[in-house]
């Protein structure tokens, strides 16, 4: 159970930024 929680976690890190990124990319873009 541990373990899923770590990789969850883990795996929301990772996301977080990466959206963010594609999200001010997408920005730039459209401006």
């Amino acid at each position: 159970i541990i373990g899923v929680i770590i990789g969850t976690y883990s795996s929301v890190f990772v996301a977080s930024p990466t959206i963010v990124e594609l999200n001010r990319r997408l920005e730039k873009s459209a401006a």
